[in-house]
């Protein structure tokens, strides 16, 4: 009993293991129905509709009765198919489960077919552990779960609600200080993402330490009846198939308001309600302003006989609306290098006032009597 109880363990996470390959294996209700993944609610409840008239029984009573079963399977086919994604929420549960690789092993399941896992039953081990674990973390970590064995659409994994857990993917991406300073009506976002950054957006949103004790529950009875150089691999397998992951090349469109600064974090909800993206905005280093704060401070080389004498300073603004800023130079204001001129009004915009911060100018006494333009 003890060798068929390791027997059956390899095989079933082994099986787990696997790509999914056997993701058709169950029923697709979208195929049944002849609609699409992206159908609306309506266009499936048309198609339902249309297709039970043409397959129930009632009207096919002239049929042989080889085809009259054909027809019947064909029904009840449709209804199971309606009963899956009739509904936008049992829409997305549908869908969340086949991103899952235990979906997929084990959507064939037959229903009210009992299965063990050395000796407990599987879907109750998996419910009890993940509220184990819920317990500990807080109330707000709210997951669902489904019946493992015993259903046709089988899946031995939690959900979680988009309130909870979740895998928190963090990308930096890099904008000039001109489209910050302006702003940006759209930009287009893409994730970059690899196996290293998907165990990092697992850890970080919390899901991760949820699904490396659901992997380690698992290998436990390995662990035990063969050695830990079969288990620990074994749970590690289990822990990567089982991180979300964003659709391949997955694109977010932005808009980039008027004063965004280096820090700010923008947050998209992909598809997927268990993976957020964060995008977090960098500037990039401006060959003539810096911004400090609200502020912007910009150096500006000024001759010995330009400050003696007074001159009009001109400097190009990061303002779309305008070209340049004209600063005028009363003799001797500028007495020494280190010398700071403040512009009240002509700074890095304030989204919350609706205001500007100040622009600093920083001036150099150089003898070169050329005036140099910034």
């Amino acid at each position: 009993m003890r060798r068929l109880s390791t027997l059956y363990s390899l095989l079933w996470l082994f099986f787990g293991l696997l790509p999914p390959v056997f993701a058709n294996a169950g029923l697709n209700p979208y195929r049944t129905l002849g609609v699409s993944e992206n159908a609306s609610q309506d266009e499936i409840k048309r198609q339902y509709r249309a297709l039970c008239l043409k397959y129930h029984p009632d009207k096919n009573t002239k049929q042989s009765s080889t085809e009259r079963k054909a027809v019947e399977t064909k029904f009840k086919q449709l209804q199971e198919s309606y009963s899956l994604i009739g509904t936008a929420e049992g829409r997305r549960d549908w869908n969340l489960r086949q991103s899952t690789p235990f979906a997929s092993s084990f959507s064939a399941t037959a229903p009210n077919q009992n299965q063990y896992y050395n000796g407990y039953q599987a879907d109750d081990l998996f419910e009890q552990a993940f509220r184990s674990y819920a317990s500990r973390t807080g109330p707000s970590h709210r997951f669902y779960t489904t019946r493992a064995f015993g259903r046709d659409e089988g899946y031995s994994a939690a959900f979680w609600s988009p309130s909870g857990l979740k895998s928190v993917y963090e990308q930096r991406v890099s904008m000039s200080l001109y489209d910050l300073y302006n702003g940006v009506s759209k930009v287009k976002f893409r994730l970059r993402e690899n196996a290293f950054t998907r165990c990092c957006a697992a850890f970080r949103g919390g899901i991760g330490y949820a699904i490396l004790y659901q992997s380690l529950l698992f290998v436990i009875p390995l662990w035990r009846m063969t050695n830990r150089w079969i288990a620990l691999p074994t749970a590690l397998g289990l822990f990567y198939q089982q991180i979300p992951k964003p659709f391949e090349n997955e694109s977010f469109d932005a808009k980039i308001e008027a004063g965004y600064k280096a820090g700010t974090r923008l947050t998209f909800q992909p598809t997927d309600p268990r993976i957020q993206v964060v995008f977090i905005l960098e500037e990039e280093k401006h060959p003539v302003y810096r911004r400090v704060g609200d502020d912007l401070h910009v150096e500006y080389r000024l001759s010995y006989t330009e400050a003696k004498n007074g001159c009009t300073v001109s400097l190009e603004t990061l303002r779309a609306t305008e070209s340049s800023i004209e600063i005028v130079l009363e003799p001797d204001a500028i007495q020494k290098t280190g010398q700071v001129l403040v512009i009240k009004g002509q700074g890095w915009p304030r989204r919350k006032t609706a205001d500007f911060g100040n622009l600093i100018v920083h001036f150099t006494l150089v003898k070169s009597k050329k005036k140099t333009r910034v």
